[in-house]
């Protein structure tokens, strides 16, 4: 009597690795499907933070541009490399103005991960 391994019979072979296979593709599909769908939470929530970032910084210089005519009794500078303008203007404005910006991105940010955090969506690290 000659002893086969089982895994060499071709019926067995066939139907294990048919099962295999199938396994194989279904856990690949649910893969790209959660792979696909983490991309697409992460597009949406940086396409969130673009959008609220852009329309809050628009915002926050509005305020700004407010905050300095009620202060200084005039328009803030429109342009601060201009030469028309004078440094210590362009120099206020510009530090106000980036400042307004950087804390404005930083909360903006922060919500935003707070929020996809409690929709248990990915956000982008920066």
């Amino acid at each position: 009597m000659s002893y086969v391994p089982t895994n060499s019979m071709p019926e067995e072979r066939g139907t294990v690795t048919g099962i295999g296979m199938d396994l194989a593709n279904q856990l690949s599909m649910i893969f790209k499907k959660s792979k696909k769908k983490k991309a697409s939470r992460k597009v949406f929530w940086m396409v969130v933070t673009w959008v609220t970032s852009m329309g809050a910084n628009a915002a926050a210089v509005a305020g700004a541009g407010r905050a300095w005519k009620s202060f200084r009794g005039v328009d803030p500078p429109e342009d601060a490399e201009s030469p028309r303008t004078r440094w210590r203007d362009a120099i206020i404005w510009s530090g106000l103005v980036g400042m307004i910006g950087g804390v404005t991105a930083v909360g903006i940010k922060r919500a935003v991960a707070y929020l996809a955090d409690k929709t248990d969506a990915p956000v982008q690290k920066n």
